[in-house]
């Protein structure tokens, strides 16, 4: 936990040293990158500590409970915060009422993540490595819905000039059934071969920089400066579909490959043993 808490503070005062010196931001600015929980442009990086002190018991849950009434809770999860949620938020807008789901927020809190936790400790303890004969059925999933949803999404642009965001947001039904699909799709596929798994392991410790550094870089400048998907629009949905990804794709590497140089810093300094020191003399 103190270790993600160091990798945050890192980029918001990178980014915040930048800002500052081209006269963007101000002094307080600069003082707040040292202070990264708390701020709105940081909510993966608070989510995910808050979720920690969570994890205990959670964890410990996880152990006791029994497949039926595990599976249930995660239905309910599902249909109270996403199906229903969806529903009061698309109904809301046209009603002009607030809604009281602020905890949830579109997926963009902590709440979210604890119950993403336990959703995929359900994967985890009851869906382990089998018979990967679904596996084209959970990948073919996963590309269906994807396609619909950009399809319906033009639609609505196009014929009533809005963007419906309701099927774009973390806890809409067709994200999570891609979330899960892809979930089971991986989970069922077993790694042997050595370089692969060497690949994987280089990578998988950089993921969680890819986030702070897009949200924080990429959408908030060069999308400005660039008009990098303005593009985009004037494209078909099927074609877009497809772009989409490999705009992703791009974005991720460029991302892992500036963490790969934080991470050499990280270690030339042997910020995870401090971190291991800290952690252990606060719990």
């Amino acid at each position: 936990m103190i270790y993600l808490w160091f990798i945050a503070v890192f980029y918001s005062l990178f980014f915040s040293i930048i800002l500052y010196y081209k006269s963007k931001i101000k002094k307080a600015d600069l003082i707040l990158s040292f202070f990264p929980l708390g701020l709105k442009r940081n909510w993966y990086v608070n989510g995910y500590i808050f979720m920690y002190y969570f994890l205990p018991f959670v964890k410990n849950s996880i152990s006791l409970i029994n497949k039926r009434l595990y599976g249930k809770i995660v239905f309910h999860f599902f249909f109270i915060y996403s199906i229903y949620y969806t529903i009061i938020k698309y109904n809301i807008k046209k009603a002009n009422f607030n809604s009281n789901f602020n905890f949830i927020n579109e997926g963009y809190t902590s709440f979210w993540l604890l119950i993403l936790y336990i959703v995929g400790g359900y994967i985890g303890k009851f869906y382990t490595y089998k018979n990967i004969k679904f596996n084209i059925i959970y990948l073919l999933i996963y590309l269906i819905s994807s396609l619909i949803t950009s399809e319906y999404l033009f639609y609505s642009i196009r014929k009533y000039k809005v963007k419906n965001e309701i099927f774009l947001s973390y806890n809409s039904p067709t994200v999570i059934l891609q979330a899960l699909s892809l979930a089971l799709f991986f989970n069922r596929i077993k790694i042997n071969n050595k370089y692969l798994i060497k690949v994987i392991s280089f990578f998988y410790p950089l993921n969680f920089s890819v986030n702070i550094i897009h949200t924080r870089f990429f959408f908030s400048k060069i999308q400005s400066s660039l008009n990098l998907f303005k593009y985009i629009k004037s494209l078909t949905p099927s074609y877009l579909f497809f772009k989409i990804y490999g705009i992703s794709i791009v974005i991720y590497f460029i991302c892992t490959f500036i963490d790969y140089f934080r991470a050499l810093v990280f270690k030339i300094f042997r910020i995870r043993t401090i971190c291991f020191y800290i952690e252990k003399l606060l719990f």
